[in-house]
């Protein structure tokens, strides 16, 4: 689910601040496996999985399964 952050080069699996940060300052959203806790507030409030990824398509983001 964060194939986006291959764009960025940071690497397979970058620590999350620094994916967050660098992908939140272009207009993308990381997107964790949806096994894992996510770690990702907009305005204040926590989204899960699934919010990112209605998130990510209103943001015109195309979402790919793998």
């Amino acid at each position: 689910m964060d194939r986006i952050v291959s764009a960025l080069h940071l690497g397979a699996r970058p620590a999350v601040n620094t994916a967050y940060v660098g992908l939140r300052k272009r207009g993308y959203i990381v997107l964790r496996d949806s096994s894992r806790i996510p770690l990702y507030w907009v305005n204040g409030n926590p989204l899960n999985t699934y919010q990112l990824m209605a998130f990510a398509v209103m943001r015109g983001i195309r979402l790919k399964r793998r």
